[in-house]
């Protein structure tokens, strides 16, 4: 069967799947009937998608881009936030989960960063000795 997906699928996506899928389902797989959490998004309460055209010249390459600057802003509000690249490749193959998230016909998901309160607070930084501006 590996023979066979590594035919069919993209280097990319076969090595995603080695790489990261198939250990994470070998760890967590005999504890999902019992536990009923999701491992993959953690019970993140909200989820931003990043999509484009797919015909769009560069929306690719600036998915990137967006999603520094949706953690940027998350992180300033107090939230925790996170890159998930593990949600994109099955919404844009799925006509039910693109239909659910009102992913146009023309468009691919590009990225994901999820959001929620994080678990624990802070009560002080780490004190360091910051580096000083020296003008010329």
């Amino acid at each position: 069967m590996k023979l066979i997906m590594k035919l069919m699928v993209p280097k990319a996506t076969m090595a995603v799947l080695e790489n990261h899928i198939v250990p994470m389902m070998r760890a967590r797989l005999p504890y999902l009937d019992t536990e009923k959490k999701d491992f993959i998004t953690r019970g993140a309460p909200a989820m931003l998608l990043f999509h484009a055209d797919k015909n769009a010249e560069i929306g690719g390459e600036d998915a990137g881009i967006y999603q520094s600057y949706a953690l940027l802003s998350v992180h300033s509000l107090g939230l925790g936030a996170t890159s998930i690249g593990l949600v994109p490749p099955p919404i844009n193959r799925s006509k039910e989960l693109r239909r659910l998230f009102s992913i146009p016909e023309d468009h691919n998901v590009l990225g994901c960063v999820i959001l929620r309160y994080p678990k624990y607070s802070f009560r002080r930084g780490i004190r360091r000795n910051l580096a000083g501006v020296h003008w010329l």
